[in-house]
C-alpha cells in the first residue's frame, strides 16, 4: 500500500458512489488529481481523494499503475503541516524513503522534499532518525543507502537548527560512521558528517565521533586532517557551503542556482542555460580542490543528470564538462572517479547507440 492507511475510511456517501461499476470512472480523476498552479481542489478535496484512492486499493479495484504516485506525494507534502504529523508520516516514510532511487526525478525530488519538511515539522526527532537509518542509510539496496546519505545535509540546514540544537542525534552520527569504513562511502559519509557539525556544532559531532570504535574514529581523523592539509595547499579555494556574498554552494564549489536550473524539468532553455553555466563555472576554477571532497557526489549527479536528459545538446554539453573535470584533475587525482567516469561515458555511448 501507498501508506495511506491513517487516513479515515470514506464517509458513506461517498463510499457508495464508489463500486465496480464506475470504478474505471475514477481512474482518469487519479492520474490527473492534485493541486495546479491555480491550486484548483480545496483541502477537503484533496483528501476526499487519497479516501477513495484508498477505498478502491483495499477492493483492489484498481492497481498500481492507475495511481500517479508523483501527485501522491504533493498532496502528502500538501498536508503535511496538518496535526498528527508524526502518526501520519509513520505511515508513509517506510514507502517515501525507498523513493530517493526512483528512476524519475520529480519523484527523486518530491521524496527528498517530504523528508525535508518533515524533518522540521516533526516532534519525534528520534523516531525520524531511526526511519532514516533503518529504511535508507542501512539499506540492504545499495542505491537506496546512497540516496539517504546524499539525502542528509539537505536536513541539517540553518533552517533546521531549531530541530536538531537540543536533541541527540548520536544514532545517525553513528550510522554514519559505520559508513567510514566502506571505500565507496567513507568520502561522502565523512562529508555529510562535517555538514552536520557546521549546523549543530563541530565540538558537540566531535564529542559522538569520541564515542565510536577505534575504526571509524580513526577514519574520521585521517580524512579530517588530509581535507585541512589541502586546504592549506589551495590559496583562495573555495571550500564549505558559503562564500562571502555570493549565496549557497553545493559539492563544495558549485553554485545552488545552477544546479537549480539543470534540475528544472518543465523548461529545457533553462536546463541548458544551467549547463553552459555549470561547464564554464568548471572552466574558470583554478584547481578542483575544493569540489575534490565532494568529488563522487558531484560525478553521480553529472551521471543521473546524463542518463535521463534527452536533449542531444544539453548531452554535448555534460559530456564536455566531463572533459574539463578529466583536465583539470590529471594525474593521481582523477584514479578515485576513474570508475565513475568511465561507467557514466560508456552509458552514454550505448544510449547513443540505441536512440540511432
Amino acid at each position: 500500500m501507498l501508506g495511506l492507511g491513517r487516513l479515515p475510511p470514506p464517509h458513506s456517501p461517498s463510499a457508495s458512489n464508489i463500486n465496480d461499476n464506475n470504478a474505471s470512472n475514477l481512474s482518469g480523476p487519479i492520474r490527473s488529481f492534485g493541486r495546479s498552479q491555480e491550486s484548483l481542489m480545496s483541502d477537503t478535496e484533496d483528501i476526499q481523494v487519497l479516501r477513495q484512492i484508498r477505498f478502491q486499493f483495499e477492493r483492489n479495484q484498481i492497481s498500481r499503475s492507475d495511481v500517479d504516485k508523483l501527485q501522491i506525494f504533493e498532496l502528502l507534502n500538501d498536508h503535511l503541516s496538518l496535526e498528527d504529523t508524526d502518526e501520519c508520516m509513520n505511515s508513509v516514510i517506510i514507502n517515501v524513503i525507498p523513493c530517493l532511487k526512483s528512476k524519475k526525478s520529480g519523484i527523486r525530488r518530491l521524496a527528498v522534499d517530504i523528508l525535508v519538511t518533515y524533518s522540521k515539522l516533526t516532534m519525534d526527532v528520534q523516531g525520524f532518525i531511526r526511519s532514516i537509518l533503518q529504511n535508507g542509510l542501512e539499506s540492504m539496496d545499495h542505491r537506496i543507502s546512497k540516496e539517504t546519505l546524499a539525502l542528509i545535509p539537505y536536513l541539517f540546514t540553518p533552517q533546521s537548527l531549531s530541530t536538531f540544537r537540543e536533541k541527540n542525534i548520536y544514532l545517525l552520527v553513528a550510522g554514519l560512521g559505520r559508513k567510514l569504513k566502506y571505500d565507496n562511502m567513507r568520502r561522502d559519509a565523512w562529508n555529510v558528517l562535517r555538514t552536520i557539525g557546521e549546523t549543530v556544532g563541530p565540538q558537540r559531532v566531535s564529542m559522538y565521533i569520541s564515542k565510536l570504535g577505534h575504526e571509524p574514529r580513526q577514519i574520521y581523523e585521517n580524512l579530517s586532517m588530509e581535507n585541512e592539509s589541502q586546504n592549506n595547499d589551495t590559496a583562495g579555494g573555495v571550500v564549505g557551503h558559503k562564500l562571502a556574498s555570493k549565496g549557497w554552494f553545493e559539492y563544495g564549489a558549485i553554485d545552488t542556482g545552477i544546479l537549480s536550473k539543470l534540475k528544472d524539468d518543465e523548461n529545457i532553455r533553462i536546463r541548458l542555460q544551467g549547463a553552459d553555466e555549470l561547464n564554464k563555472a568548471i572552466k574558470a576554477m583554478k584547481d578542483l580542490n575544493a569540489l575534490l571532497p565532494q568529488m563522487r557526489a558531484f560525478l553521480n549527479f553529472l551521471d543521473s543528470t546524463l542518463e535521463e536528459e534527452q536533449n542531444f545538446k544539453m548531452n554535448l554539453i555534460i559530456l564536455e564538462i566531463y572533459g574539463v573535470i578529466i583536465d583539470k584533475l590529471k594525474s593521481y587525482k582523477i584514479k578515485p572517479h576513474l570508475r565513475t567516469i568511465c561507467s557514466s561515458l560508456i552509458k552514454t555511448h550505448f544510449k547513443s547507440e540505441y536512440c540511432c
